[in-house]
């Protein structure tokens, strides 16, 4: 309750209020404005011994304060950038969860089928001078070591990523320009709200990762087809597009813990990247 000595104006407590907040423009100079007027025309003062106060007066104040604090502490409320869709499941049982970005669905984790949709085997390699230069369907996991399967899957050569069996009926490897459309309606920082967050998986430093887009996408790194070394766990994410550069190379994605940048290169088909899958 707000009490002023009698015969004093109620300019001073508005004056206070006013002057806390001097700048923020006229329209609260206006509301200040209509305070003193509303308070001066339709209040009545109930006078004790020689104090009066004006509980409506009180609560004016308050509003007001309100109003100006919301105004500058204004923070935009998140908007979700996907909606759950209906999962999928491969030839082997894997399932996968599925959202909805745009008019696009994407499977939120990497796949994990060692074998094609007509249950024929996708062929494994264990050797790393096996990988080298191959033009034929392949996997393996990185470094050889089936823990990593879990969380990361296979790493495939282009020639098994862009077999038509590779992806249950009714979905695909993407395009380079399905991936295009799916950076452009996650706008600025794309690669941020693509990533998951926190370092689980991913190496410090993870850039500003919010994964809002829910695909949850962890840096499983790469086979390289040159020498087959195995490269970036922990720090690189990479996915290939079925979309072909030329005879040898193709395009695909690329994620890196230190920035926000989703990059599109062309490196050899021979290379060994994850996969993720679009919806027909």
């Amino acid at each position: 309750m707000i009490k002023i000595k009698r015969g004093k104006s109620i300019r001073p407590i508005l004056f206070v209020v006013r002057r806390r907040y001097v700048g923020v423009g006229r329209k609260y100079l206006l509301l200040y404005r209509t305070i003193i007027y509303f308070h001066t025309k339709h209040l009545k003062l109930k006078i004790m011994k020689n104090k009066f106060y004006t509980p409506m007066l009180s609560g004016l104040i308050l509003l007001f304060s309100l109003t100006l604090s919301c105004k500058r502490d204004k923070t935009p409320t998140p908007v979700a950038l996907s909606t759950p869709s209906t999962p999928v499941s491969d030839f082997e049982g894997n399932v996968y969860q599925t959202v909805k970005i745009g008019n696009q669905i994407w499977t939120t984790g990497n796949l994990r089928s060692t074998k094609f949709n007509d249950g024929s085997s996708i062929p494994y390699v264990d050797v790393q001078a096996n990988f080298v230069n191959l033009n034929t369907p392949a996997f393996a996991y990185y470094g050889f070591n089936f823990v990593n399967k879990p969380d990361y899957g296979p790493l495939y050569n282009y020639y098994a990523a862009t077999d038509p069996k590779i992806a249950p009926a009714g979905w695909h490897v993407p395009t380079e320009a399905e991936w295009q459309t799916l950076i452009l309606a996650l706008g600025a920082n794309a690669g941020d709200k693509l990533k998951e967050m926190g370092t689980t998986h991913w190496q410090p430093p993870v850039s500003n990762a919010t994964n809002e887009s829910g695909l949850t996408v962890l840096p499983g790194g790469f086979i390289d087809g040159g020498d087959g070394s195995f490269n970036q766990l922990f720090y690189l994410a990479t996915f290939w597009t079925s979309t072909e550069t030329n005879a040898i190379s193709a395009k695909a994605v690329q994620l890196i813990n230190v920035n926000s940048t989703v990059s599109i290169g062309s490196p050899y088909k021979s290379n060994g990247y994850s996969l993720r899958l679009v919806k027909d």
